[in-house]
């Protein structure tokens, strides 16, 4: 029967949120690297700067494919 994956319960050997807690915190197109700037004028984060940089022109929101006007870089404290 399936069952939702925040309902399984953690894996053998992983702590509880921390890898849900990665993955939320991991750019959507490389997966790898951390979301690192702020898309305007739609205000999504979802890319490190890197795949941003490598985004075909004109450069477009992978999230909600709206023109990117303006990226502001975003600090994680």
């Amino acid at each position: 029967r399936y069952r939702p994956l925040h309902q399984r319960g953690a894996p053998e050997g992983h702590s509880g949120d921390r890898g849900g807690e990665t993955l939320k915190n991991s750019c959507v197109i490389c997966l790898s690297n951390t979301k690192s700037c702020v898309f305007l004028e739609c205000g999504h984060v979802c890319s490190c700067r890197e795949c941003y940089q490598a985004l075909p022109e004109p450069k477009r929101c992978p999230i909600c494919r709206q023109a990117i006007s303006r990226v502001v870089p975003l600090y994680n404290s």
